[in-house]
């Protein structure tokens, strides 16, 4: 007979798993997680979700905190409009000098890559309250919405951007960009997950999703201790090749993969082998 916690949920593969027990280290319970290796397509998954996860997302949660007024400048938003223009090939002296002087924002190398503009609309799952859609309603983007199933409550920031608090399965509506950032590893099912994302896509839509990579230089440096493990929260740490395996079920491709790991991950990670918490000074 199978053990049912060693079937891949991304692959089917049923053979030569390695088992893992992580602790949650975010808020230092130290509450034990089983966790196995699928040893065709490298996904690292928890055995057995739990049944309350919304337990596991207390109401000062990282992403549960609003979103500053501060971030709705029009100041700001006036320099990054002409910052997105003209990296995404417009003409814009003010954006080209802002090009000489600056680093352009990851957000913006990210709409100028989709060929997201002012016009287009974006939906952006697993949101949280919110800061991610600030910073694109900064660029000028005049249709922003977000969905979060764990959010204490629906925000309405401006007259174009709105959250709420909704499951993926009671939405709907068709968008030019569809986000999922740092949200698709705390699905409990990626494939239908990845699926329901691509019927949001309009036509020459494009799917931007951000997510922890297993088996990089965190993980082989630091083991249990690798900040992004966020056991149980993350309930999946993809590989390059389980994200091909779930866009090919989908009737996907993926075009483009950007590697944009922070320093904060080595930092928490350090954090954790000296016996800290998150939430701990540096």
């Amino acid at each position: 007979m199978v053990n049912k916690e060693n079937v891949c949920r991304i692959c089917a593969n049923i053979k030569g798993s390695t088992r893992y027990v992580f602790k949650e280290k975010q808020f230092g319970t130290d509450e034990p997680f089983v966790y196995f290796e699928c040893a065709s397509c490298g996904c690292l998954q928890i055995a057995e979700i739990p049944e309350d996860m919304a337990h596991f997302y207390p109401t000062d949660y990282a992403s549960h905190r609003l979103v500053p007024a501060s971030k709705f400048s029009s100041f700001r938003r006036f320099f990054k409009m002409h910052f997105l223009n003209h990296a995404m090939g417009r003409f814009d002296l003010i954006g080209a000098m802002q090009g000489v002087l600056f680093t352009t924002p990851p957000v913006i190398k990210w709409l100028a890559g989709s060929n997201t503009g002012p016009d287009s609309s974006i939906l952006d799952i697993g949101c949280g309250m919110g800061n991610l859609l600030a910073k694109l309603w900064q660029t000028g983007i005049r249709q922003l919405v977000g969905i979060d199933p764990f959010i204490p409550n629906d925000v309405d920031y401006t007259e174009n951007l709105s959250i709420y608090r909704l499951p993926i399965e009671k939405w709907s509506g068709s968008y030019d960009l569809v986000i999922s950032n740092h949200s698709f590893e705390h699905v409990p099912n990626p494939t239908i997950f990845m699926a329901s994302m691509r019927d949001f896509l309009a036509p020459g839509g494009t799917l931007l999703i951000r997510i922890p990579l297993m088996g990089k230089y965190s993980w082989r440096e630091f083991g249990e201790n690798w900040a992004q493990l966020d056991a149980p929260r993350h309930l999946f740490l993809h590989t390059e090749k389980s994200m091909e395996y779930l866009a090919d079920l989908a009737g996907m491709e993926i075009y483009k993969t950007i590697y944009d790991s922070q320093p904060r991950q080595i930092a928490n990670s350090i954090k954790f082998q000296k016996g800290l918490n998150y939430e701990d000074s540096n």
